[in-house]
């Protein structure tokens, strides 16, 4: 094999690695997540509801805004509103919890975006 088409398919065998391994870390996180929880099955098929109604909520605001700082306010919005419904679906320590890894998440993609 000559060195370059042998350096792309490295290259791309590598690349496909890493996403594998990424989406995988990220469903473990999300596993641990919810056993950290310890929700229950209605809490947990209401929380994956609120959970899509806010990832929608947010689809709508990225699509529909251009002014960034109407962004910003349609996403603390619908943070807001999701929080609430949260707060009223979880007990008060489950809600602490959700709270806790919510700033990780949050911090953690702020780093990320840098």
């Amino acid at each position: 094999m000559k060195p370059l088409p042998t350096c792309i398919a490295t290259v791309l065998l590598l690349s496909l690695c890493h996403f594998s391994w990424a989406q995988d870390t990220s469903e473990i996180d999300m596993d641990e997540y919810f056993s950290e929880l310890n929700l229950t099955t209605d809490q947990k098929t209401t929380f994956d509801e609120i959970t899509a109604e806010y990832y929608s909520g947010l689809q709508e605001v990225q699509t529909n805004e251009t002014s960034k700082v109407k962004m910003y306010k349609g996403y603390k919005a619908h943070k807001k509103t999701r929080d609430s419904k949260m707060k009223k679906l979880l007990s008060p320590d489950q809600f602490d919890l959700y709270a806790t890894k919510q700033k990780a998440l949050e911090k953690q993609a702020r780093e990320e975006n840098k």
